[in-house]
């Protein structure tokens, strides 16, 4: 997937996974949340993991609230 505007990128490509999962606490309910997680297939820039609540966000939409 290619982001524009990546940390002083005018373009970079990420490898991104993405899938849903459920956080669970002991004593708590449950909580859908949308995973991504984001590799630089060229190995210069750290993997990052994104987790998010709204389910509706897209990849590239987490992306952008960072």
């Amino acid at each position: 997937m290619v982001f524009s505007h990546w940390y002083g990128y005018e373009e970079k490509t990420m490898q991104v996974a993405t899938g849903t999962a459920l956080w669970y606490h002991s004593g708590k309910v449950p909580v859908a949340i949308r995973w991504v997680l984001l590799k630089d297939p060229e190995g210069k820039l750290e993997t990052s993991a994104l987790l998010s609540t709204d389910m509706a966000l897209t990849a590239e939409q987490m992306e952008l609230d960072i």
